[in-house]
């Protein structure tokens, strides 16, 4: 039978909280999604001839309306910082929903379903809610909408390799009370 303080110390192992840890990685996994995403939609709107920023111009549409189109440096900045701030959500809600040891080709194609699961809500409740100046525009390349993101969850994959290197200690008090039984106390 473990006494009350070997239990107290091995609790006090444990230096953030699960749901904490979770939620810090998945801002962390979603905001690198996020750039990876923002880039491959800007790189497409620049070749395909509809400027380098326009995508986050559209996305500053959600606060300014369409005169975010016509903007200069801080329409792009708002754009910007609106687009990371729900990729961080959405990184989070992610973190939340797997496993924390999951293997990175699993979270890789769980990344792939969770993608086209934020482009759903996105497309059909997100963009006529909040920003009917994209709408017409994702209409215009609606595949290439789809594939940004397939490309964010599939970026998402490095969720588990983020937690692990963020709490490692956390990582081996799970692991360490799995593995072993609390020792009786000593005579």
């Amino acid at each position: 039978m473990a006494t009350i303080e070997q239990v107290k110390l091995s609790v006090r192992r444990t230096r953030v909280p699960a749901s904490e840890g979770t939620l810090r990685a998945g801002v962390v996994s979603g905001l690198i999604a996020g750039l990876i995403m923002a880039l491959v939609m800007m790189g497409h709107s620049s070749s395909a001839g509809m400027g380098f920023w326009t995508p986050m111009k559209t996305i500053a549409a959600t606060w300014m309306g369409v005169n975010a189109l016509v903007g200069g440096f801080w329409t792009v900045a708002l754009g910007l910082a609106t687009h990371f701030a729900c990729a961080a959500l959405w990184g989070a809600i992610f973190s939340s929903l797997i496993w924390r040891r999951e293997a990175v080709a699993a979270a890789f194609w769980e990344g792939l379903v969770y993608g086209v699961a934020v482009w759903l809500i996105m497309t059909y409740i997100g963009l006529p809610i909040f920003d009917q100046t994209m709408m017409p525009r994702v209409g215009m390349m609606p595949g290439w909408w789809f594939y940004d993101h397939l490309i964010y969850g599939a970026c998402l994959c490095v969720t588990p390799a983020v937690r692990r290197s963020m709490y490692p200690a956390e990582e081996g008090f799970y692991e360490r009370s799995r593995e072993r039984e609390i020792p009786a106390a000593y005579p």
